[in-house]
């Protein structure tokens, strides 16, 4: 569970929740709602970025994070004397107060990496034929759009896109000089038109139907291709660190100083020379072959002593275990790197250079678990403002079914979203209820899943009935309620 805690931050007076897998935020213009979402996307980044590099100070102190915040936002002049942030979740705790920040990693190694996709508002830009070509800075906007670029080029010609059941699809054709993004529109007959030229509602939604579909899905399969060096190094260094602490710490004490110094220098060695990326393959290959020969004395007379049956079944497992460390990194390989890794390891086995199974290897294991946690995302959250956007209501509830379907796929992805339809609020309440009764083949929201809040003067309100699964209708009609209201006055007055 995470939870967040803002204060005096631009129109937020008091905010204190816990977010949920899927969190909807409503209310007027200008009430905090994008506010309250800019500030958790700022947050789970620096979790993120802090976690991934297993680096405390990413940002030097509270006048960066308020930097990081604003300027990537455009939020400009929100934080204020007595501004207040903290961020909690069960890997990291994040809290801004008086200029100052404090960042603590927790004692829990289950972190799982995840991609942050922001959606703004803004997203119809992405039809400006121009677009690459524009400087935005270190801005959501910049970050959105690199997001774009990257879920376009998977949806081309020979693989085009629905955008809902409205009879069009998208595709992206890099052979075009200028307006690339095309959708193909079914009235009677097929035609390609740029998605510039599209309805205003066509150019709010696509983009965001696009990086939906690709976000949820093609994005995993495609991570490891399209990492860039920078990353692969930074990452390296955590390599290092994390078999350090999970592994080699663990075992020193089993070792001479001369052998733990050996083994220390073989890996270091092996390191320097290895220049690819993920060279902690070729450690932990390394130490599943070496690691039993670095043993105390009382190991090295067990073995003398061990009868030939006893070895032949050690080798068995020495093979199961051998099999567990490879699936968990197998990942990580081209299909001849694992072929080669695989056999390496067997014949090592076979020709007993692979005495018996240690400890060591269920931390190999675990390291390499951590290790691929860090490094490739389990899931995405997205951060969506106003999905309604130049949507007709039927459209609007149509593109929720799409959200929630596309997130309570196999990876389980996060949403927060801000809105001020009252359309997708209660659409809310039939997901909730299709959830309950046990629907099948149609979208559902599991009600211990979702948050819903009013957001107005500068505070939040629960709209979950207690003991009901049902979002307040009340706030929801308070508008159509003064509409009627007003209207029965000059009815009465009529009459009268």
């Amino acid at each position: 569970m995470k939870q967040l805690v803002i204060k005096n931050v631009g129109p937020i007076r008091q905010v204190d929740i816990k977010l949920n897998r899927f969190n909807f935020f409503i209310g007027p213009q200008s009430s905090g709602k994008s506010t309250v979402a800019k500030i958790l996307s700022s947050c789970m980044w620096l979790e993120k970025e802090v976690l991934t590099t297993l680096n405390d100070k990413v940002l030097a102190d509270g006048a960066a994070f308020v930097r990081l915040v604003e300027s990537f936002h455009k939020i400009e002049g929100y934080f204020e004397d007595g501004s207040f942030v903290q961020y909690d979740t069960d890997c990291i705790s994040i809290m801004y107060c008086d200029k100052d920040i404090k960042i603590t990693r927790k004692e829990n190694e289950d972190y799982r990496r995840e991609k942050i996709c922001y959606i703004p508002a803004e997203r119809n830009m992405v039809t400006l034929p121009e677009l690459q070509g524009f400087e935005f800075g270190h801005t959501n906007i910049r970050s959105f759009l690199f997001d774009w670029f990257n879920a376009r080029e998977f949806f081309v010609a020979g693989n085009k896109t629905d955008v809902l059941n409205l009879g069009v699809k998208y595709y992206y054709d890099s052979e075009l000089s200028r307006i690339k993004g095309r959708i193909e529109h079914v009235n009677g007959r097929a035609f390609q038109i740029a998605l510039s030229s599209a309805s205003s509602g066509l150019q709010s939604l696509t983009p965001l139907v696009v990086m939906l579909q690709y976000y949820t899905d093609e994005y995993f399969r495609s991570y490891n291709e399209k990492k860039s060096f920078d990353a692969d190094c930074r990452t390296r260094k955590v390599d290092m660190f994390l078999l350090d602490k999970l592994v080699l710490g663990k075992i020193k004490p089993l070792l001479t100083d001369e052998e733990f110094d050996n083994l220390n220098q073989k890996i270091e060695d092996d390191s320097v020379e290895d220049n690819e990326p993920h060279s902690y393959l070729k450690l932990v290959s390394h130490l599943v072959v070496m690691l039993p020969y670095y043993t105390d004395a009382y190991s090295r007379s067990y073995n003398e002593k061990k009868s030939f049956d006893a070895d032949f079944r050690t080798s068995e497992d020495d093979m199961y275990l051998a099999n567990i460390i490879l699936n968990e990194i197998k990942h990580h390989l081209t299909s001849e790197e694992f072929d080669n890794l695989d056999q390496e390891i067997k014949d090592d086995i076979l020709k007993g250079n692979y005495p018996h199974p240690h400890s060591y290897q269920k931390l190999l294991c675990h390291c390499i678990t951590v290790l691929y946690n860090l490094k490739t995302p389990e899931k995405t959250s997205f951060i969506i403002e106003e999905p309604e956007q130049n949507l007709y209501p039927s459209t609007q509830m149509d593109l929720l079914d799409l959200v929630v379907e596309l997130c309570n796929g196999e990876k389980k992805h996060h949403c927060t979203i801000t809105t001020h339809s009252p359309y997708i609020l209660n659409k809310l309440n039939l997901l909730v209820k299709r959830f309950d009764v046990g629907v099948k083949g149609l979208a559902a929201l599991n009600w211990d899943e979702l948050s819903v809040w009013a957001v107005k003067d500068g505070k939040v309100r629960d709209l979950k009935v207690r003991n009901a699964h049902l979002i307040n209708p009340e706030y929801l009609s308070e508008p159509l309620d003064r509409i009627y209201e007003e209207y029965e006055q000059y009815e009465t007055a009529t009459r009268e």
